[in-house]
């Protein structure tokens, strides 16, 4: 099974509906650390602030694992993420593919958008010490490279919004600092790709 898991709090309702009015789909979930309603929705009993991503990305790989999820896909709600199965089944190959940062050395996966599987999950819940402070992404690198699981790059994830002709997007999975205008306009512009987008049947299910 297939867990989307979009960060969100209750401040960005607007990037909230945006997700749902464009590529929001069956296997994804918003997840919060503070009640917000909605059938859609995560409830977790982590702080909600930015400071506390890491305590919310530890228990949300901690949820998925529990629940039975073999993929865990970590998304912004301030990234748009096309989640055609063809596009999903990338992830399903790899124990984290992502926009890797080198870091001087201690690569990361950028927090945008990357994903987890069950190996790499538990390796994760095995370090839940770099969890507690700093970024939650540099936390996931670190996490990773203690247990020797290595991160997959790709071009296809990007760290910021893409502009222009349908074929910019061809082979785009992902892409990051996505404003709810934007989301609304790339869905409504590129329809045909998108209406493809809508339709999700994962494959890791």
């Amino acid at each position: 099974m297939t867990l989307i898991a979009i960060f969100t709090c209750q401040a960005y309702s607007d990037r909230r509906a945006a997700i749902r009015d464009t590529w929001m789909d069956a296997d994804a979930c918003f997840v919060s650390g503070a009640p917000i309603h909605g059938p859609d929705v995560i409830c977790l009993n982590v702080p909600d602030g930015y400071a506390d991503l890491p305590q919310k990305t530890f228990a949300t790989v901690q949820y998925a694992v529990d629940h039975g999820y073999d993929l865990l896909i970590k998304v912004d709600d301030d990234t748009f993420l096309w989640p055609r199965p063809d596009y999903i089944s990338e992830f399903a190959k790899h124990d984290c593919l992502c926009h890797v940062r080198p870091n001087n050395g201690s690569p990361y996966p950028q927090g945008g958008c990357y994903s987890l599987n069950r190996r790499a999950m538990c390796a994760v819940l095995a370090h839940p010490e770099l969890f507690t402070t700093g970024l939650e992404d540099v936390a996931v690198g670190k996490a990773l490279a203690a247990e020797g699981i290595a991160l997959t790059h790709t071009e296809r994830i990007k760290t910021t919004v893409l502009f222009g002709h349908p074929a910019t997007w061809n082979n785009i999975i992902a892409a990051h600092c996505c404003p709810p205008n934007e989301m609304r306009n790339i869905f409504n512009r590129f329809s045909e790709i998108g209406r493809a987008g809508k339709i999700l049947n994962s494959v890791a299910k």
